[in-house]
């Protein structure tokens, strides 16, 4: 009989781990040291740091001994929230290099913003979805469309996780946007937010969760 390898989501060193449950069996062990998971003593198991990585050396360690079930792993990793740190690190990607074609725009656009008095958290929250969505279509305001804004919503804001209330504030930036350059910015374009914004979907597949994390 083939030994029955579950998987399991643990905090373990205020971290996020892969456990790896089996009843004692010096094959298995052997494959978890070949991986390079280490032992938890207060856990009692081996375990690897939640990645796409891990899963992947978990998944192609034990395929020989009738492979792994991962349902409830799967289940307690949809609801983990998006790590924050991963949102931070695409934007600093997205904006690392200076664009001539953004930077006028911006300072334009907080130049205006605080003629009209905005408090600064506001200028701060808005102008950075402004830059964020400059740098990823890398147009200026005269050359943006509609489906350019839709593009950026679904590759990049979805794609990342951000929050329903984000797409509420990206929209209200871009109106702010469109005020300012009523002849450049989308002209005659109305934006308002989708009655049914775009989210996650309710179910996603192991591909989709370890993508995210």
């Amino acid at each position: 009989m083939k030994p029955s390898v579950t998987l399991s989501l643990r905090s373990h060193r205020n971290q996020n781990q892969i456990f790896i449950v089996f009843s004692y069996d010096l094959q298995l062990i052997r494959a978890c040291k070949s991986i390079g998971a280490q032992w938890s003593q207060s856990h009692c198991g081996w375990y690897l740091p939640l990645n796409r990585v891990a899963y992947k050396k978990i998944k192609n360690a034990f395929a020989p001994f009738g492979g792994i079930e991962t349902e409830k792993f799967m289940q307690d990793a949809r609801k983990l929230p998006y790590a924050q740190h991963t949102k931070a690190t695409a934007y600093k990607k997205l904006t690392a290099v200076e664009n001539p074609k953004v930077k006028d725009v911006l300072h334009f656009f907080v130049n205006k913003m605080r003629a009209a008095r905005y408090a600064q958290s506001t200028i701060d929250t808005y102008l950075n979805m402004i830059k964020g969505f400059f740098y990823y279509i890398n147009k200026l305001p005269e050359d943006i469309t509609v489906a350019l804004v839709e593009d950026y919503t679904v590759n990049y804001i979805v794609k990342h996780h951000y929050s329903r209330s984000y797409q509420r504030q990206f929209i209200s930036a871009l109106k702010i946007l469109q005020q300012l350059l009523p002849q450049q910015f989308l002209p005659q374009e109305k934006l308002d937010a989708p009655k049914r914004l775009l989210a996650l979907p309710t179910v996603l597949s192991a591909s989709e969760i370890l993508d995210i994390l």
